[in-house]
Formats: structure tokens, sequence, C-alpha cells
């Protein structure tokens, strides 16, 4: 029995309101598939597996932690809020309260509040409640089985906010199941005391097992010289998912590790996790012209089980695995024309330039070239170019007016996510002067939404050039430093660089001459927005040339506007202008 401070472990505050004893139990008690010899008793009612006396205070005594991945974790929430064990300030004296716990029957072991705090946190006599857990050991009847039982209440208790549950180790969503409604996507709390004689069992879930069989019939297809497509025959035992994995030709293969729940994009040894699901087809992109790519499928079980997932791990040549090469890096003669009468009626779009490129492939440099009459007809917005692993620094593309191009060509959506989304896209010019010399601007992109911006380069996006382009949109969203802009949502500007998939960031791209605006007035700035998730991949000549961009277009607003003022004040304006800038120039 533990009534008093020095009962309690060495760790969080170490008293009866935020204290806790490490137990050390008299069996193996598996927890969630893991064993666990030792238990965390708090004061504010809950339990953990294993040693969690380095949680802080404040951690301890938050009863929506049960439903979040926040320490503790591996958590059975008895009546976790903040309480106090109630303990005697002297001995006697006020505070009735104790932390017991002990042998209860069989490898059964009770961890039990007995009179704490009904009503806040402070020593009391007047309001008292008392409750239990029980947890059942590998030689009881029930090895596993986790019992919370309730008895009864003295005084005024306040009943409300108390979270009675089980969470794993992971914490969140999915991770826990809230005793009260059974659900595991439930943050509710308690709104009455559970009543004298009343409470909650858990019984363990039986191992997860491994399917008898594997999938059968895998096919893949080179779709273009960066992507292949997959599918595959389900199981005859009807398992619950299939992990795939892409491994580089002759790679040894590393076999996934049971209990272990993979996402696409992780490695595997050395091969990457393409998808992680029920689902019998799959696509990779991103991938290298010319080259050969083994693919693996395994089936597994995770659903009503612990220990999950269970994967098979046998191979069965030309069934559950194969290989496949991307299409080689073709040629297209350059330039190609994107218009009514052009080699491509469009950008986007499965008869469009963009999928020529990607289907084929390019082995030297190529200028698309649009047609003076182009009005953007069957676009499919957003016009999206990816990774292609053709395009590189030497054989780039570049999307420009025809020469004999007069008057501004208009590329317009009021999509969402962007007009044209550079989604990892590479070595990519779009340049508004046709033929690509002189100096006029005479390709607009522009989207006339709320919500999205002109143009969205983002996932690994590098070596991109924007130029001479006249880019303008209608986007309301404000720009912030305290939270992630998300495309499609909360991203602003009229040209914005966001988030990325990978490890090297949005690198050197360049903005340069171009008039970046907004659709609606003169007055209203719109922001090209830098949304750096990784500032130490960002490189130098992007933010020069992204800086100067700004500079330019603000003075060319500020020129616009001295045109609207007298003579008079726009010679004292320019005064105080030339003043502050001799000011800060002073050493």
């Amino acid at each position: 029995m533990i009534n008093a401070n020095a009962g309690l472990s060495a760790g969080l505050t170490n008293n009866q309101d935020d204290g806790a004893a490490l137990v050390t139990l008299p069996f193996t008690f598996t927890y969630m598939g893991n064993p666990f010899t030792e238990v965390t008793f708090c004061t504010n009612g809950w339990i953990g597996m294993g040693n969690q006396m380095s949680i802080t205070s404040l951690n301890s005594r938050v009863g929506g932690n049960l439903f979040t991945a926040t320490a503790p974790v591996n958590t059975i929430g008895v009546w976790f809020k903040d309480m106090g064990a109630n303990f005697p300030i002297t001995q006697p004296g006020t505070g009735p309260g104790s932390m017991r716990h002990g042998l209860t029957g069989s490898d059964i072991y009770t961890f039990q509040w007995d009179q704490a705090v009904g009503s806040s946190f402070s020593i009391t006599t007047a309001n008292l409640i008392r409750f239990q857990v029980s947890i059942h050991g590998p030689a009881s009847a029930t090895p596993g089985r986790i019992e919370l039982l309730y008895g009864t209440t003295t005084g005024t208790i306040s009943a409300t906010g108390a979270a009675i549950g089980i969470e794993n180790a992971t914490g969140g969503t999915n991770n826990y199941i809230n005793a009260l409604n059974g659900l595991q996507n439930s943050t509710t709390t308690s709104s009455a005391w559970p009543g004298n004689g009343n409470g909650w069992r858990f019984d363990p879930q039986p191992p997860c097992v491994i399917p008898a069989d594997q999938p059968t019939a895998l096919t893949l297809t080179p779709v273009s010289t960066s992507q292949i497509d997959g599918s595959f025959t389900p199981a005859g035992s009807t398992p619950n998912g299939y992990l795939v994995v892409r491994y580089p030709n002759g790679a040894a293969t590393t076999n996934p590790v049971n209990g272990t729940t993979y996402i696409a994009g992780q490695s595997l040894g050395l091969g990457t996790v393409v998808s992680f699901g029920a689902a019998t087809s799959f696509s990779t992109t991103g991938l290298t012209g010319s080259t050969t790519y083994d693919y693996y499928v395994y089936a597994y079980n995770n659903l009503l089980c612990s220990g999950a997932p269970a994967y098979n791990t046998t191979i069965n040549a030309g069934q559950n695995s194969g290989s496949a090469s991307t299409n080689a890096c073709g040629v297209i003669a350059s330039p190609i024309t994107v218009g009514p009468t052009g080699t491509y009626p469009t950008l986007s779009g499965p008869g469009g330039a963009i999928a020529a490129i990607a289907t084929t492939g390019i082995s030297s440099p190529l200028v698309i070239e649009m047609q003076s009459t182009y009005t953007g007809a069957g676009e499919t917005y957003p016009i999206t170019m990816s990774y292609d692993a053709c395009i590189t620094a030497t054989n780039n593309v570049t999307i420009r007016p025809e020469a004999s191009t007069t008057s501004a060509i208009l590329v317009t959506s009021n999509h969402a996510t962007a007009t044209i989304d550079m989604s990892g896209a590479s070595f990519i010019t779009i340049d508004g002067r046709p033929g690509g010399s002189g100096t006029d601007k005479f390709l607009v992109i522009e989207n006339t939404g709320t919500t999205g911006p002109s143009v969205l380069l983002r996932n690994e996006s590098s070596n991109n050039t924007l130029t001479y382009l006249d880019v303008r949109a209608a986007n309301a969203n404000g720009a912030n430093n305290t939270t992630t802009a998300l495309a499609g949502s909360t991203i602003p500007g009229a040209i914005a660089i966001g988030t990325t998939t990978g490890a090297n960031g949005n690198d050197n791209n360049t903005i340069s001459f171009c008039d970046v605006h907004s659709i609606t007035s003169v007055e209203t700035l719109v922001c090209v927005s830098m949304l750096i998730i990784q500032p130490q991949q960002v490189q130098l000549p992007i933010m020069i040339t992204t800086v100067l961009s700004i500079i330019i277009f603000m003075i060319s607003s500020l020129v616009l506007w001295l045109q609207q003022v007298s003579m008079l004040l726009r010679v004292i304006i320019i005064i105080v202008l030339l003043t502050t800038v001799f000011i800060r120039h002073l050493p």
C-alpha cells in the first residue's frame, strides 16, 4: 500500500497530485502483443506499461492524452484526469487515500485507488472515489485480460472529463479503444461516475495468422519513361492486404517484419515500399528511363488480431514477383507546336504534348511552341508537369509562344490547386517571349479562383525557370509564418513554392522578369510565396531571383501609383525615399 509521497518513485513531482510508483510485476504481462514486467502506477488514475517515470507532470494529468500520441503511451486509463491519490499530510491526518497493488487471484494483479480525490486534486476527507484495474497474467485462466471496476463514492464528486480506455505504443486515432463507446476515433470522456460495481473488460485479440498463400499473376506494364503500373490476382485465402516493394534489378531483398506497418516511399532494405493496403493494383512513378526494376508482393493479415501485421514472405517467381523496364528515352523532333492546328491540341490530357513526352521521352532539347491561335480549349487543369527521367540539364524542355505571336496568349483556370502544377518537374523553362527573344511578355498564366496560385512548384521540383511571364491570380489566401500552407486550400500567392515529398526540396528554381500581380486591382499585391519545409536545401539563386522579382513588381506598382498623384507630391515622395536610402547607408 502507498499512502505517502515517500512511497512514490523518483520522477514527475513525486506527490499525491502528480506522482507515480514503478511497480515490478510477479509475471510477464503481454499488452498489445508486447511483454512487460514493470507498470507505472500514476496518482492521476492510469497505469502505463513499462517505465514511464520520465514523462512530465503535465502529460500525466491530461486525460485527453489517452487518445493522442502524446505520452503516456501503452496506457490503461481507468479514471484518467487531473486528480489526486489523497495521501494523508501527516500520520494520522487529513486525506484518507491510498494506492494499493498486489496479487488478487491466480496470476491476477490489481492496482487500486482507494478514497482518492473525487473533485479536483487537493487533499480532502469529503469527496472520495474508489476504483481499480486488474491485469491477468499468463498462468491465469484468461491471459491478457484487463478489467476496470468502479466502487462507491463519498460526497460530491466531479464525474466529468475522465478518459477511460486502452492505448497502444503509437497512440492517436485507431491506436486506442475508448471504453465509453468502443470506438477507436472518439475522444469522448466521462459525463457520470460509472457506478458501484460497474466496469469494463478488455480481452486480448488472438495473434495474427500469417496468410496461407500469396497473390498470383503479377502483371507489370511500362507506361512511360518514368512509370510502371502493376496489378495482381488476390490470394485465395483472402488476406487483409498486400505490401508491394520495388527494388533495383537484381538487388538482394529484405523480408518485411511482422508487427511492422510500412508506408509508401519508406525504405525496406535496398527496396522502396510502393503500397500497403487492400488494393490489388499500383502505380510507380519517378523512375529512370530504360531501367529495369524488380517487384515483390507480400500478403498480410492485420485486422482484429495482435502482433499485426503478419506477413507471408514466400516468393513465387512470376506470381507475386516480377520485373519490368521503363520505356527508353525516345526521339521527338524539336520544335513541336500546341494549338488548334499544332502537333498536339493541348499541353495536358492523354493527347497532349506533356503526355507524349512522358510516353516517348526525349533525347535532345525540346521546344514546345504555343500557337498564336491557342485558346486553352480541351486543357485539363491543373496542367501537371511531373518528374521525367529523360528531361535533364542537357535534354531540357522550353515552352514559349511561337515567334509569330503578336499578342498575349492566355492560359487560365479557376482550379483550387493551380493552373500549372509543376509537381516534381525539373529542367523545364516557361518563357513568355515569342520565339524566346525580345522582352514581350506574351504568355499570361492566370488563376481566377480564390484559393489557388497560377503556378505551383512542389514535390522536388528543381532547376525550372519562369521568365518573361505575366502571372496573375485572384488568390485570397493570406501569407503566414505559423502554419503549413497546403495546395488546394490555404497556399497563397500567384506563384507558390510549396511542400515537398522528398529530402532535397524544391531547389534552384529561377523566377525572372515576370509581372506577378492580382487580377482584380493594381493595389492588391499577390504574394510570391515560398513555403520552405527544409530551408537548408534552398539554393541561393532562387532566393535572389524571387526577391528581385518581388522588388521589380513593387517598384512597378509604385510607379503606377505615382502616375496618379500630383507632380509636387511625386517630388516629395522621391525626396523622402532617397533620404531614407541615404541615411540607411551611412557608415
